[in-house]
């Protein structure tokens, strides 16, 4: 399995589409701790996180996807440090496409961060 941080991922899916889910707490438990080990394995150069369950659990916190969006925001784990930027989930922006824009900006903002990065 490839470590570099373009070709790995891991993905959680509990339901069949976003509109038929609905996740309690309890289904979510365990989850964060074995998503935050798989991070510090794979050691990303930057975690790019879809839709708002994702960055419920890997930011722990429960703030919109629209107020985190636009910006790197950094994780911490066990004195390491990752960078995260969130978006949309690609099912949500196929449904609504006036986010369309909003993806991009997000995508153009990862380009520029991966340019600076890699300076």
């Amino acid at each position: 399995m490839p470590r570099d941080g373009w070709k790995y991922t891991e993905e959680f899916e509990f339901g069949e589409s976003p509109s038929e889910r609905d996740y309690q707490p309890a289904d979510l438990t365990g989850y964060r701790s074995l998503l935050l080990r798989e991070v510090l394995v794979v050691r990303p150069t930057v975690i790019i996180v879809f839709g708002g369950l994702a960055a419920k659990l890997l930011l722990d916190t429960d703030d919109l996807v629209e107020d985190l969006r636009n910006r790197i925001h950094l994780l911490r784990i066990n004195g390491s440090e990752f960078s995260v930027l969130v978006t949309f989930d690609l099912e949500y922006v196929l449904h609504l496409v006036e986010r369309l824009p909003d993806l991009k900006q997000d995508f153009a903002l990862l380009r520029v961060f991966l340019n600076h990065s890699s300076a």
